[in-house]
């Protein structure tokens, strides 16, 4: 009962996001290729059940997706700072995308300002990740969170917690509209 209850009440907020990153993503036409002689940007964000992000490019005043990413935080990973989950985010999307951007200068943008910081990071965690990314070419920038919707809820759109039912009947009443 506990768990429906903390679903319910993170419900609208959520449903929001997750409805404008559908409609964003089912604007686009199709997933486009990289023209490496435009720049390229890697968004991402962190929440508290995981990690998401878009790769993509800008053409006439729009965004082109090329690439999406998204992960589901370990019950060890939800418990990270902020900071590190916004970092790991980062590290993780720009690794799932090494074969892509390896070689090219490219923004990482992000809507946890202590990651323009990264370098003077002396977290152990934070010190291996950007370690791990020396060998990429970019810069960070900060964006607001509200223009971060569609990272936002990649970061989000994970299974939600539904409580195991005890019996058919039970199950019917969770799936099937009362009668």
């Amino acid at each position: 009962k506990g768990r429906s209850r903390r679903m319910s009440g993170q419900k609208g907020s959520h449903t929001k996001a997750f409805e404008q990153a559908k409609q964003s993503i089912g604007n686009a036409k199709m997933l486009s290729y990289l023209d490496y002689s435009k720049p390229i940007f890697c968004r991402t964000d962190a929440s508290d059940v995981g990690a998401g992000g878009m790769l993509y490019q800008k053409k006439d005043g729009r965004d082109l997706p090329v690439a999406f990413f998204s992960r589901t935080f370990t019950a060890t990973e939800r418990r990270w700072s902020v900071f590190e989950k916004e970092t790991y985010a980062l590290t993780a999307a720009i690794l799932q995308w090494e074969s892509l951007l390896l070689g090219h200068h490219f923004v990482a943008e992000v809507d946890h300002r202590n990651c323009l910081w990264l370098e003077k990071s002396e977290n152990p965690k934070v010190q291996r990740w950007r370690s791990r990314l020396s060998e990429f070419s970019f810069d960070i920038r900060h964006v607001p969170g509200r223009e971060n919707v569609v990272a936002d809820a990649l970061s989000r759109c994970h299974p939600l917690i539904v409580p195991y039912p005890q019996s058919v009947s039970a199950f019917q009443e969770m799936v099937l509209p009362p009668a």
